[in-house]
């Protein structure tokens, strides 16, 4: 094989790759701004439960993690992002029942006025979003940053005393 032959190949093979890759990314664009916009919507929408979250993780140094939670999530997700390039989203638009079934619970801890269980509503309609609009092949891929958004979610402070007496009794 000569030196033109073998620089034509390897110009085929890149050009080949580049294609591959524009049409990876064309395969990724629209599901992510549905992803984006999506997540802008429920964050507009529960407003009032995100802003409370906020406050708690401001006001109770208990919480204070809460404010790191999603930045290590976008973290964790980037990490993957080599398992993430080779698969392709699809929508499962089944789990958007799921969306509408905390959407739903959302209310019911509202009328109760118990803040966690709107709060973890929210947190979970979240974590649905993924697999809704990317598909639970990328969702499975993420699990673990997904589940970490959970979190976020101010609860268990009633659990502090015993937690220290445990803690106490250890040491």
């Amino acid at each position: 094989m000569s030196k033109s032959e073998s620089g034509s190949q390897i110009g085929t093979a890149s050009l080949s790759s580049a294609m591959a890759s524009q049409h990876l990314m064309r395969a990724w664009r629209i599901p992510l701004v549905a992803l984006f916009a999506l997540i802008v919507l429920l964050v507009v929408i529960y407003r009032d439960t995100a802003l409370a979250m906020v406050t708690i993780w401001y006001r109770s140094e208990t919480f204070t993690h809460g404010f790191v939670v999603a930045p290590i999530t976008l973290w964790l997700i980037w990490r993957r992002r080599h398992a993430l390039v080779g698969l392709v989203p699809r929508p499962n638009f089944y789990l958007l029942l799921v969306m509408i079934g905390l959407a739903l619970m959302w209310p019911l801890g509202d009328m109760v006025a118990v803040n966690s269980v709107t709060q973890l509503a929210f947190v979970a309609m979240l974590v649905a979003c993924v697999p809704a609009v990317l598909g639970l092949q990328v969702a499975s891929a993420i699990a673990f940053p997904l589940g970490f958004l959970f979190f976020s979610v101010p609860i268990g402070e009633f659990l502090m005393p015993q937690l220290m007496d445990w803690t106490a009794d250890f040491t």
